[in-house]
């Protein structure tokens, strides 16, 4: 079944945003790993052709730094991948917020009309009816204490969601792991 994306609610396209973002960074990571591997393949396969002595001389330091390179870059792949997912959540949490909002509003409506109908129910002694109209504003006060707490903790996500993504601390993890990977890079081309 194909599925416009026009035709996506705002949720569902957030939704598949993330997968699309999870996806892209789990196939990049692949290739890259993949392509290290087959760069490794070919330099081992050259690597024969030289003399023995060569081989000896090379430095093990320098796959030590290869390795902790590919570990950077991995980490930096990782750290990205996290943090577009942790904007997806914002975005999702703000679609969500607005949903039980418009829940609340209607919800608020329908107590006033239920209130209405319980004062003109009172002036005409219809007890039955009364007492009717009295357990569906329960039902409906239920439902607005419910969306009053959803709404609560759904601006909780969000502002612990911010907090994360406007950490500082977080901005120079990433500054500090794009530096190492800079330095690694310098001293694999120098040897």
């Amino acid at each position: 079944m194909v599925v416009s994306w026009s035709n996506l609610s705002p949720k569902g396209q957030v939704i598949v945003g993330v997968a699309a973002v999870c996806s892209s960074a789990a196939i990049a990571v692949w290739m890259w790993k993949r392509s290290k591997k087959s760069s490794h393949c070919s330099s081992s396969k050259e690597g024969r052709n030289q003399d023995s002595d060569e081989i000896k001389a090379k430095p093990q330091h320098l796959e030590k730094t290869k390795e902790e390179l590919d570990n950077e870059v991995y980490k930096i792949i990782m750290f990205l991948c996290q943090r577009r997912l942790l904007e997806n959540h914002r975005e999702l949490f703000k679609l969500q917020l607005e949903d039980v909002e418009r829940e609340r509003e209607d919800n608020k409506e329908k107590i006033q009309s239920v209130e209405k109908l319980i004062t003109e129910s009172e002036r005409e002694k219809a007890t039955e009816t009364t007492e009717e109209l009295l357990r569906e504003k329960q039902k409906l006060l239920s439902a607005q204490w419910k969306l009053e707490r959803k709404k609560e903790d759904l601006e909780k996500l969000q502002l612990n969601t911010e907090k994360v993504l406007q950490c500082e601390e977080a901005d120079g993890l990433l500054t500090r792991m794009t530096e190492k990977k800079q330095n690694l890079e310098k001293k694999e081309e120098g040897m």
